[in-house]
């Protein structure tokens, strides 16, 4: 993913995210085709553009993660299953999905709203969750 991601989601994942706290993230609905390019693919699907941008991230805090060499000042995650953003919740408010500006790649989401997907039993292959720690 890269700052300001552009997703497609399907129609169950589009109403659950509308019953959250989204900022500037934006939905439009879009017809999906089987390769051939002729079949559609049934169901709703939504191109969502993420949007929503905070700087609560604590790069001193945080653990293996990389400073890409292009962007500097943009951190990135590591490889490890040891790695650990730390956000200062403060700063993050109360939006459930957003990126942070000196992480790449990286899209947040707030535990209500990963707890929601959970629950709704979603596809979340491309999520993959992972817990950010509190300041210290």
């Amino acid at each position: 993913m890269s700052k300001n991601a552009n997703l497609i989601i399907s129609g169950a994942m589009h109403d659950l995210l509308q019953q959250f706290e989204l900022g500037e993230t934006r939905f439009s609905q879009v017809q999906l085709f089987e390769y051939d390019q002729k079949t559609p693919i049934e169901g709703r699907w939504y191109f969502i553009h993420i949007r929503e941008e905070r700087s609560s991230f604590l790069a001193d805090q945080s653990v293996d993660l990389r400073r890409p060499i292009v962007e500097r000042g943009r951190w990135e995650p590591g490889f490890s299953e040891d790695r650990l953003f730390v956000l200062d919740p403060e700063k993050v408010g109360d939006v459930d999905l957003w990126f942070e500006e000196r992480v790449k790649r990286v899209v947040f989401f707030s535990d209500r709203l990963r707890q929601a997907i959970k629950a709704a039993k979603l596809k979340t292959r491309w999520m993959g969750f992972r817990e950010c720690g509190l300041p210290q």
